[in-house]
């Protein structure tokens, strides 16, 4: 028995599990911490890390899709809480020298535009 040329492969028809919306949600706030919440990237990255937590969790128990979402989630959210606080401690380092710096009498430079140099 032959088969015609031009008939279409059997496709499957059998139900997906649904994707868990707890761990999709984990995936694009750990995304956007790391591209558009560069400015303040702590409260997007810590959302989704509370989301992928609890979008694992879910996942495990009812079987849903979602785990690589999830874990995406995770680590985007891990990586923009280090540049968050990475950022802060170099921030505070830059302004507590601009205070330190000021208190010190360094703000009066020389002016090398002209005029003395040493007074």
């Amino acid at each position: 028995m032959t088969t015609p040329k031009n008939t279409a492969p059997a496709t499957s028809t059998a139900p997906t599990a649904p994707t868990n919306q707890l761990a999709l949600w984990s995936m694009i706030t750990g995304i956007a911490a790391l591209t558009v919440g560069w400015v303040i990237p702590l409260p997007f990255g810590i959302a989704a890390v509370i989301l992928g937590h609890i979008g694992l969790v879910e996942v495990k128990k009812t079987g849903q899709q979602g785990r690589t979402y999830a874990l995406t989630g995770l680590v985007t959210g891990y990586v923009s809480i280090a540049i968050g606080i990475v950022v802060a401690i170099l921030g505070v380092l830059f302004f507590s020298a601009l205070f330190v710096g000021g208190m010190m009498g360094y703000g009066n430079m020389p002016n090398f535009g002209g005029g003395i140099m040493f007074p």
